[in-house]
């Protein structure tokens, strides 16, 4: 599966097309995907403010970090 994206690999509000390259996936998968690709930079900006007012020492956000970091590729 290729994505398109903006200019930066963290770029995410420019998704610009989704193809399977030989691969088939049905139809529902695919539009699940759209929906949660469409979904990143919302999701991606709500756990960082999230983790900005309530940061805790615990697994769970270090999760949070971890996630955070893997979407702009950075090192966890």
């Amino acid at each position: 599966m290729s994505i398109v994206v903006g200019k930066e690999p963290y770029d995410w509000r420019h998704v610009a097309q989704i193809s399977a390259d030989g691969d088939e996936i049905p139809k529902a998968q695919a539009k699940r995907n759209a929906r949660l690709i469409a979904a990143a930079p919302d999701l991606l900006e709500a756990l960082r403010a999230v983790v900005r007012v309530a940061d805790r020492k615990t697994a769970e956000f270090d999760l949070a970090r971890a996630a955070i970091a893997k979407a702009l590729g950075e090192e966890a």
